[in-house]
């Protein structure tokens, strides 16, 4: 709520913010879960459930350890397949570093590079310069323009709905 008002302040809308000097309601607890052996086994075999863009996505997320709206935004000029590394350098620490590629990793980036094993429908996907590119988002005015998918919400949804692992999220992957 604060972040509302704090906006409405800087457009002029009011004079001052009626939450200034108020402590927050509650404090952030990290989350400490994370995906055993066996759960980790249970969704990599269940990867299949869902679309490309999912299904790669879900791959990477467990080969590269990143956050997911960092990984969903890579672009292909920030892949560098000589040196196996995904050089980032727009992330929430704001501060450039490189993730090296794995064989594995590679590979999926490759395969979606060139394409391999793309549908007609999905080919388009070949030209563009995301990685998970999305034809939905290419348009939308609350996309600002930006043409790669946003979340692997739905992905998540089918798996739950597959898998017997309470409680779990795509955090819990990193």
């Amino acid at each position: 709520m604060n972040v509302l008002f704090k906006r409405a302040v800087n457009l002029g809308w009011i004079e001052y913010s009626p939450t200034a000097g108020m402590d927050k309601i509650s404090i952030e607890v990290p989350r400490t879960r994370a995906l055993n052996r066996d759960e980790v086994k249970l969704i990599w075999d269940s990867l299949h459930l869902m679309t490309r863009n999912q299904s790669d996505g879900f791959k990477l997320l467990f080969l590269l350890p990143q956050r997911v709206g960092e990984l969903l935004s890579i672009r292909w000029e920030d892949i560098d397949f000589d040196d196996k590394v995904w050089n980032m350098s727009k992330n929430k620490s704001d501060r450039a570093f490189s993730v090296p590629l794995s064989d594995q990793a590679q590979k999926i980036l490759l395969d979606r590079k060139n394409g391999t094993d793309y549908t007609k429908k999905t080919q388009w996907m070949v030209n563009s310069p995301y990685v998970f590119p999305s034809q939905y988002n290419r348009f939308r005015p609350h996309a600002q323009g930006k043409g790669h998918t946003r979340s692997l919400r739905k992905g998540l949804l089918v798996l739950r709905n597959e898998l017997d692992i309470p409680g779990w999220t795509i955090h819990d992957i990193r």
